[in-house]
Order: structure tokens, then C-alpha cells, then sequence
């Protein structure tokens, strides 16, 4: 027993001066990763003990399941930076266990409120949907920080139950992170099986006055993102039969919605390739210089001809 004792003694000094050299800027290359390392710091978490920001960042950046709890505390720490890496630190490890854990963080202080809403937007968890629901109400144009966080986290998780609430929110206050929201929830795969009816309808209604935000004169590259991101693979290729050749005034516009990151790569590689045909040839310079996608070499010989 003595010696047993002697032994964890040694291994919390080790671990001690392992805290310490972190807090002083340095790295303890043999427990880096040590679970007892990373429970010991989340243990003075617990406690409210003082750790100092560098710890903490350790904690966010090699933590892991295991430090769920810890890191769901660092949502209220006053330093912006440690908030943050918690965010990037939970969002992968989200399941309907810390979906639960989380839940309590939407309804706390604004701060703990928002950064639980930056969590769900990251994560992209389905799951996540129905707390959105419960909490669409708080679209609010007074408070667009507030709304916008949570619209990112609708769009995100693909709250379709918040397809109401958000277009209210967007009537009340042109805010185009609300179309942002309509695009991603309502996203079509070209492979997308069909939605039920009254998912359809709903979907129908935003497609309808999302494409007349898109090619209106009061364009913009996200209501043509959400426009493309809406249709479904009919309407897809029915948009590129009507548009790709011809000079329409959101052209540039959908195309940098095409290439941009994030943007279904499935979609965007068929909208640059129908693009070429286009009479602008500032708008095919664009296309050639910036897509991200891979281009036919037989449609690119074509533009040589």
C-alpha cells in the first residue's frame, strides 16, 4: 500500500507539472494526451479552480468525449477564445447524449445561449431539430444577433419545422440570413428522394418567392445560393435549359453561389459546365479561372473552336 501510494503521488506530481508547463507556455510532449493530464484539468474545471487560458485551450484541442462536461462549462468563460475553441470542441463529438447536456445552454444567460447555438450550426446534427423548433419564436428583428445565430443553426440542422417562423421573421425584417436558412433547410440533393406533401408545399412556397428575390433586380449571391440549393434535380435542369446561355441579370451571381465552399459539388460542377455556353465572356473567363470543380476537357477544347 505505501508504495502504491508513493506511486500515485508521483503521478500526481507529474501531472501537476505537466498543468504548470502548459500554463507557462510550454508542452509536456509525454502526456500531451494523457487522460490523466486532460481529467485532471477538467477536474479543476469542476471545481471552478483557476487554470489559466492556455490549460484550457490544451483541454479544447486533446480533449474528447470523456471531457463533454468540461468543455460544456467553457461555454460561460468570459475569455472569448476559450468559448470559442469549446464551440470547435464540442461540435464534433454532438450525439443525442450531449444534444441533452446542451439543451439546458439555450436557455441560459445570451452569451452560453449563442456559443450553444454556434455548436449546433457546426455540428449539423438532425437530431438537433426539434429543440430548434421550440425555440424558433425567438426570432426576433430587435435582436439580430440573437436571430441570426439561430438561423444559422436552423439552416444547419435542417429545422423544416421552423419553415413558418422563419419566413415571418424575414417578412418582418428582410434579413437575408433568413433565405439563407429557406435554402439550406429546404435543400435538394440531385439525388433527393420527394419530400410528403405537406413538406412539398412548404417547399414550393419558398422556391417561389426565393427565385423572385434571385433573379430580381435586387439580386444577390445569397438568395441565388438558396435558389440553386432549393431546387430540386428537375427544376435544376429545367433552370440551366432556361438560363445557362442566356445574358440574365443574376448570372455572376449564381455562378459564384456555384463555386462557392459548401455549395453541393454534385450542383456546381453541372451549373459551371452549362455556364460555358454563356455569350458573357467576362462571365466564362470567371468560370475558367475560379471553378473549383472539375471541367470536361472536351467542353474545354469546345471554347477553343
Amino acid at each position: 500500500m505505501v508504495i502504491l501510494s508513493l506511486l500515485l503521488a508521483l503521478a500526481q506530481d507529474e501531472i501537476q507539472a505537466a498543468i504548470e508547463k502548459i500554463r507557462a507556455g510550454g508542452t509536456p510532449e509525454k502526456l500531451l494526451t494523457d487522460r490523466r493530464l486532460l481529467d485532471a484539468i477538467a477536474e479543476q474545471i469542476r471545481l471552478s479552480k483557476p487554470c489559466g487560458e492556455p490549460v484550457l485551450l490544451h483541454l479544447c484541442a486533446h480533449g474528447g468525449r470523456a471531457d463533454a462536461d468540461a468543455l460544456l462549462a467553457l461555454l460561460g468563460h468570459k475569455t472569448v477564445k476559450v468559448a470559442y475553441a469549446a464551440v470547435f470542441a464540442l461540435a464534433p463529438l454532438v450525439d443525442d447524449k450531449l444534444l441533452a447536456l446542451l439543451e439546458p445552454r439555450l436557455d441560459g444567460s445570451r452569451d452560453v445561449e449563442l456559443r450553444a447555438l454556434m455548436v449546433l450550426a457546426e455540428a449539423r446534427f438532425p437530431a438537433a431539430a426539434a429543440l430548434l423548433e421550440k425555440r424558433a419564436t425567438r426570432l426576433d428583428p430587435a435582436d439580430r444577433d440573437r436571430s441570426r445565430a439561430l438561423l444559422r443553426a436552423i439552416g444547419a440542422c435542417r429545422a423544416r419545422g421552423t419553415h413558418d417562423a422563419v419566413v415571418l421573421y424575414y417578412e418582418k425584417s428582410d434579413d437575408d440570413h433568413a433565405v439563407r436558412a429557406l435554402g439550406r433547410m429546404w435543400e435538394m440533393r440531385l439525388d433527393a428522394a420527394p419530400l410528403e406533401r405537406a413538406d412539398e408545399i412548404r417547399r414550393l412556397s419558398a422556391l417561389l418567392f426565393i427565385r423572385r428575390l434571385a433573379l430580381g433586380g435586387a439580386t444577390s449571391e445569397a438568395y441565388c445560393d438558396a435558389l440553386l440549393r432549393i431546387l430540386t434535380r428537375d427544376e435544376f435542369d429545367k433552370f440551366l435549359r432556361d438560363f445557362a446561355a442566356e445574358k440574365f441579370y443574376a448570372r455572376r451571381e449564381c455562378a459564384d453561389a456555384a463555386m462557392a465552399r459548401g455549395f453541393d459539388r454534385a450542383k456546381g460542377t453541372r451549373l459551371v459546365e452549362a455556364f460555358l455556353a454563356n455569350p458573357d465572356a467576362g462571365l466564362v473567363a470567371r468560370l475558367l479561372v475560379r471553378s473549383p470543380h472539375a471541367l470536361p476537357k472536351e467542353r474545354l477544347a469546345a471554347l477553343l473552336d
